[in-house]
Protein backbone atom coordinates (compact mmCIF):
# COMPACT_ATOMS: atom_id res chain seq x y z
CA UNK A 1 0.00 0.00 0.00
CA UNK A 2 1.32 3.41 -0.93
CA UNK A 3 0.88 6.25 1.51
CA UNK A 4 2.21 9.77 1.73
CA UNK A 5 4.78 8.61 4.29
CA UNK A 6 6.06 5.73 2.15
CA UNK A 7 6.30 8.03 -0.89
CA UNK A 8 8.25 10.56 1.18
CA UNK A 9 10.52 7.82 2.53
CA UNK A 10 11.18 6.56 -1.01
CA UNK A 11 12.17 10.12 -1.98
CA UNK A 12 14.40 10.44 1.12
CA UNK A 13 12.30 13.32 2.39
CA UNK A 14 12.40 13.99 6.15
CA UNK A 15 9.25 12.62 7.78
CA UNK A 16 9.61 14.98 10.73
CA UNK A 17 8.48 17.76 8.39
CA UNK A 18 4.92 16.47 8.63
CA UNK A 19 4.76 16.68 12.43
CA UNK A 20 2.77 19.37 14.20
CA UNK A 21 4.82 22.24 15.52
CA UNK A 22 4.30 24.56 18.47
CA UNK A 23 6.44 26.35 20.99
CA UNK A 24 4.16 25.43 23.89
CA UNK A 25 2.20 22.21 24.38
CA UNK A 26 -0.60 21.16 26.70
CA UNK A 27 -0.84 17.36 26.66
CA UNK A 28 -3.84 15.69 28.31
CA UNK A 29 -3.99 11.98 29.03
CA UNK A 30 -7.32 10.75 27.64
CA UNK A 31 -8.59 7.15 27.52
CA UNK A 32 -11.12 5.78 25.07
CA UNK A 33 -11.25 5.96 21.29
CA UNK A 34 -10.47 9.17 19.39
CA UNK A 35 -11.85 10.43 16.10
CA UNK A 36 -10.07 12.42 13.40
CA UNK A 37 -10.17 15.55 15.58
CA UNK A 38 -9.23 14.04 18.94
CA UNK A 39 -10.10 17.11 21.03
CA UNK A 40 -13.72 17.08 19.87
CA UNK A 41 -14.15 13.44 18.81
CA UNK A 42 -13.18 11.57 21.94
CA UNK A 43 -14.56 10.94 25.39
CA UNK A 44 -13.33 14.39 26.35
CA UNK A 45 -16.38 16.65 26.39
CA UNK A 46 -16.48 18.20 22.85
CA UNK A 47 -17.35 21.67 24.18
CA UNK A 48 -14.33 21.48 26.49
CA UNK A 49 -12.07 20.43 23.60
CA UNK A 50 -13.29 23.39 21.52
CA UNK A 51 -12.86 25.80 24.46
CA UNK A 52 -9.28 24.65 25.11
CA UNK A 53 -8.41 24.92 21.42
CA UNK A 54 -9.96 28.39 21.16
CA UNK A 55 -8.15 29.64 24.28
CA UNK A 56 -4.77 28.16 23.33
CA UNK A 57 -4.44 28.69 19.58
CA UNK A 58 -4.03 32.50 19.50
CA UNK A 59 -1.07 32.19 21.88
CA UNK A 60 0.83 29.47 20.03
CA UNK A 61 -0.14 26.75 22.49
CA UNK A 62 -1.02 23.38 20.98
CA UNK A 63 -3.42 21.16 22.95
CA UNK A 64 -3.19 17.43 22.25
CA UNK A 65 -4.49 14.22 23.75
CA UNK A 66 -2.01 11.53 24.72
CA UNK A 67 -2.09 7.93 25.86
CA UNK A 68 0.74 5.99 27.46
CA UNK A 69 2.35 3.14 25.53
CA UNK A 70 0.58 -0.20 25.89
CA UNK A 71 -2.60 1.50 27.10
CA UNK A 72 -5.66 0.27 25.31
CA UNK A 73 -8.41 2.57 24.15
CA UNK A 74 -10.57 1.52 27.09
CA UNK A 75 -13.81 3.25 27.87
CA UNK A 76 -13.37 3.91 31.57
CA UNK A 77 -13.03 7.49 32.72
CA UNK A 78 -10.04 7.71 35.07
CA UNK A 79 -10.37 9.23 38.53
CA UNK A 80 -7.19 11.19 37.74
CA UNK A 81 -5.18 11.74 34.61
CA UNK A 82 -1.74 13.12 33.90
CA UNK A 83 -1.28 16.44 32.12
CA UNK A 84 1.96 17.89 30.80
CA UNK A 85 2.69 21.49 29.88
CA UNK A 86 5.89 22.10 27.96
CA UNK A 87 7.59 25.13 26.46
CA UNK A 88 10.14 24.11 23.84
CA UNK A 89 11.85 27.32 22.82
CA UNK A 90 15.64 26.69 22.86
CA UNK A 91 17.26 28.34 25.83
CA UNK A 92 13.96 28.72 27.67
CA UNK A 93 12.46 25.25 27.68
CA UNK A 94 10.63 23.70 30.61
CA UNK A 95 8.15 20.92 31.27
CA UNK A 96 5.68 20.64 34.13
CA UNK A 97 3.21 17.92 35.02
CA UNK A 98 0.19 17.49 37.24
CA UNK A 99 -2.42 14.88 38.08
CA UNK A 100 -5.86 16.35 37.46
CA UNK A 101 -9.34 15.12 38.28
CA UNK A 102 -11.34 17.55 36.15
CA UNK A 103 -9.95 18.61 32.76
CA UNK A 104 -12.41 21.54 32.69
CA UNK A 105 -10.10 23.31 35.16
CA UNK A 106 -7.53 23.57 32.35
CA UNK A 107 -9.60 26.36 30.78
CA UNK A 108 -8.44 28.53 33.70
CA UNK A 109 -4.81 28.41 32.60
CA UNK A 110 -3.23 31.66 31.40
CA UNK A 111 -2.55 30.63 27.80
CA UNK A 112 -1.01 34.00 26.92
CA UNK A 113 1.61 33.52 29.65
CA UNK A 114 2.21 29.89 28.66
CA UNK A 115 2.63 30.80 25.00
CA UNK A 116 5.20 33.41 26.04
CA UNK A 117 7.13 30.76 27.97
CA UNK A 118 6.02 31.84 31.44
CA UNK A 119 5.20 28.77 33.53
CA UNK A 120 3.34 30.98 36.00
CA UNK A 121 0.44 30.59 33.57
CA UNK A 122 -0.09 27.18 35.18
CA UNK A 123 -2.61 28.14 37.80
CA UNK A 124 -5.61 26.48 39.30
CA UNK A 125 -6.28 23.80 41.85
CA UNK A 126 -3.48 21.45 40.79
CA UNK A 127 0.10 21.04 41.95
CA UNK A 128 2.23 21.58 38.83
CA UNK A 129 5.72 20.14 39.36
CA UNK A 130 8.82 20.00 37.19
CA UNK A 131 8.85 16.80 35.15
CA UNK A 132 11.95 14.79 36.07
CA UNK A 133 11.21 11.47 34.37
CA UNK A 134 12.51 9.89 31.20
CA UNK A 135 12.36 11.96 28.01
CA UNK A 136 8.87 12.22 26.55
CA UNK A 137 8.49 11.06 22.97
CA UNK A 138 5.18 11.74 21.25
CA UNK A 139 4.21 9.63 18.26
CA UNK A 140 0.95 10.09 16.39
CA UNK A 141 -0.86 6.79 15.92
CA UNK A 142 -4.32 8.22 15.17
CA UNK A 143 -5.30 6.39 12.00
CA UNK A 144 -8.60 8.25 11.85
CA UNK A 145 -6.66 11.48 11.34
CA UNK A 146 -4.00 10.12 8.98
CA UNK A 147 -3.55 6.48 8.01
CA UNK A 148 0.21 7.04 7.80
CA UNK A 149 0.20 7.66 11.54
CA UNK A 150 -1.57 4.37 12.21
CA UNK A 151 0.85 2.43 10.03
CA UNK A 152 4.17 4.15 10.65
CA UNK A 153 3.67 6.50 13.60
Amino acid sequence: MSTCATASRDLSEPLAGTAATARTWLLIEQPGPWGADALTSSRLEPALGRALEKAAEPHGVRVALIRRPARTADCREPAARRVFAAHTLPGGSWIRTAEITDPAHLTGLDFAALGAGDERGLRGPYDWRPYLGDPLVLVCTNGKRDRCCALLG
